[in-house]
């Protein structure tokens, strides 16, 4: 009897395996979370699709017949296959050796590599860290084509389908030259001044990152 794989019901072949690992019908049922008639309702099935009993009732419970040996391990290692393709790693930092690539800039790098490598020898010794600066590069289009993990940096918006956590702020700091007197600053006395802005990409973008710093007393630095 012709078998055609792409009618087949999966179900099927866990119930098969469950029975195989069992050897009982009643075993295998609370194995797969069904009633013992849905389990031999599925083995009918089966039976009558690869045109075998497949198993046999004895007194020493259901014992397989030549054509379920010869299939068995191949399902078995197919539905391990397709379980470990569906559900996601266990991960284990203390076993785990996979490289990590973090991108971010100086300043956070300086205040962040020695206790992050302080943890990381601590509870992931094999973990291999790689830290890249940050530029003018889009960093959510880097996550999402796998080329970086993790970005530490200013989000105004940071995308839904990312994971984010607020990891610290600070103040920003106004330098003048020593004879200019400012008096107290507010928002508004201080859009009125002229501001030097580091460009990362080497961009003419003073003005606008200008405007944005004037407006921004504080940075919010984001885990993406």
């Amino acid at each position: 009897m012709s078998v055609s794989f792409k009618t087949l019901d999966l179900n099927l072949l866990k119930v098969f395996d469950a029975v195989m690992e069992e050897r009982s019908v009643l075993r295998a049922s609370q194995k797969v979370a069904l009633s013992q008639s849905a389990v031999s309702h599925s083995l009918a099935r089966l039976r009558e699709m690869l045109d075998d009993d497949l198993f046999v009732r004895t007194a020493t419970g259901m014992q397989p017949t030549a054509r379920a040996l010869t299939m068995a391990p191949q399902v078995r290692q197919a539905l391990r296959s397709l379980e470990a393709a569906v559900e996601l790693p266990t991960f284990v930092p203390a076993a785990s050796t996979k490289p990590f690539t973090l991108a971010a800039n100086d300043f956070t790098t300086m205040v962040l590599a020695a206790p992050l490598l302080k943890i990381l020898s601590r509870e992931a010794p094999a973990i291999d860290l790689t830290i890249k600066p940050v530029t003018r590069i889009d960093l959510a289009e880097q996550i999402d084509l796998g080329r970086i993990d993790v970005a530490i940096g200013v989000f105004s918006f940071p995308p839904s389908r990312f994971r984010t956590a607020l990891l610290f702020e600070y103040d920003d700091v106004l330098i003048v030259g020593g004879k200019r007197k400012l008096g107290r600053l507010d928002n508004a006395k201080l859009a009125t001044l002229p501001l030097v802005v580091v460009s990362f990409g080497g961009e003419q973008e003073v003005g606008n990152r200008g405007l944005h710093l004037r407006a921004r007393a504080r940075k919010t630095f984001r885990d993406v």
